[in-house]
């Protein structure tokens, strides 16, 4: 015998419809309505029916706040995932802490007043979550906004099974983008005698070489030392300029443009060094005998079209390699080392920050200085040598 569906009709050979009735509720606020589900067959539009209303049915169980299921389920369950060892307790008690200053007990009146904070989870709708965060985004710094945006997508991950709207990316999409802050990668220095045993060796390519040693002497930027072209660089008098810089713009292509900073950081007639000129001369000799026509100073390895910022991160493990020098040194790390180095020697900090083309002495003295274990050794030796305080009259 078949068996029976109730509020089930066939529509098509291969189409079933099968209805549910919302029976009205006062306290919840529900009107009489009715919902169809469509199915090949009965069975499956009546499971599609059952599904639907057992989810219905968890949904009526959460009539409380959202502000109420923070605290009182949220919070409780993420410390036993604490206790049982699947939560770090750092990361809950940031999430906690973060939830009761801007949640449920915030001082500020803005949150205090949000509609968030008393809808009901069965009423919570996108437009609460953009308003409650276009309060934040007023009020907070990039980093909190993003650690509470994290919090909240959690929150609403565990019920979305509650709430009446879906999908659950349409509450995500009212939330604004955000990243957490870069954080200031540590310059790695360079081992002394591995980079001057690699720039002064002849039997390592000299593309290599020059590469590394001209950022390490001029201090220029990367930009603008991928610019250069063998018209800025006088060999005969071994001088350059910095006059441009260069900017990838797509995939193979880039443009010409002015310095970083603009007219002030244009520098002209700079000393290359007699130790940097002889390995441009070198190089230049090289690209010749290769005939190579690019006027492109630093080419890449195909020495056809110049570095690019971009580009270069993908070459540069392989000319440390090539020139045997190991650490995880960054190439922008040369400029930190060079002027370092610089200044260890007494060089003022002015003339520095003007090779690095900067328009004051600060970043020489602070971003760009590193101190070295052997700077830190002669601070400490300094109270071993007899102190001159000075006699009395």
């Amino acid at each position: 015998m078949a068996k029976k569906y109730i509020n089930c009709i066939q529509l098509e050979p291969h189409l079933w419809r099968a209805a549910l009735t919302f029976p009205f509720d006062e306290s919840l606020g529900y009107k009489p309505k009715t919902k169809y589900f469509w199915g090949r067959t009965a069975y499956e539009a009546c499971r599609k029916r059952e599904k639907y209303g057992k989810t219905f049915r968890e949904r009526q169980k959460e009539s409380r706040t959202l502000l109420a299921y923070v605290k009182d389920t949220f919070l409780p369950e993420q410390k036993a995932l604490v206790d049982a060892g699947h939560l770090s307790f750092a990361y809950y008690e940031r999430r906690r802490s973060l939830l009761y200053r801007y949640f449920i007990t915030p001082k500020d009146k803005k949150f205090e007043s949000s509609p968030l904070r008393q809808v009901l989870i069965i009423e919570l709708r996108p437009s609460h979550i953009y308003e409650w965060f276009k309060i934040a985004k007023m009020l907070l710094s990039q980093e909190y906004l993003y650690r509470l945006r994290s919090d909240m997508r959690a929150i609403l991950k565990e019920l979305q099974d509650s709430l009446p709207e879906r999908p659950l990316q349409l509450y995500f999409e009212r939330m604004p983008t955000c990243s957490l802050p870069k954080r200031q990668s540590v310059p790695v220095l360079f081992e002394p005698a591995d980079l001057e045993a690699a720039l002064r060796n002849p039997a390592l390519p000299i593309e290599h070489r020059a590469v590394v040693a001209f950022p390490l002497i001029s201090l220029c930027r990367p930009s603008e030392m991928f610019a250069l072209t063998w018209d800025d660089i006088d060999l005969e008098h071994g001088l350059y300029s910095i006059t441009k810089s260069l900017k990838r713009i797509g995939h193979g292509t880039f443009k010409i443009g002015p310095p970083k900073t603009g007219d002030s950081g244009k520098r002209f007639a700079e000393p290359l060094g007699g130790f940097l000129t002889g390995l441009l001369r070198e190089l230049q000799s090289h690209r010749t005998a290769s005939q190579v026509t690019s006027p492109f100073v630093f080419l890449s390895a195909d020495r056809h079209v110049p570095y690019t910022v971009q580009s270069f991160k993908k070459s540069w493990r392989k000319i440390k390699e090539s020139l045997g020098l190991k650490g995880q040194q960054r190439f922008y790390d040369l400029k930190h080392w060079g002027n370092s180095y610089l200044a260890s020697k007494g060089i003022s900090s002015k003339l520095r920050a003007q090779r690095m083309g900067h328009t004051t002495n600060a970043m020489a003295d602070t971003v760009y200085q590193i101190v070295t274990s052997q700077a830190k050794t002669q601070a400490v030796d300094i109270w071993d040598e007899p102190i001159a305080i000075g006699a009395a009259k």
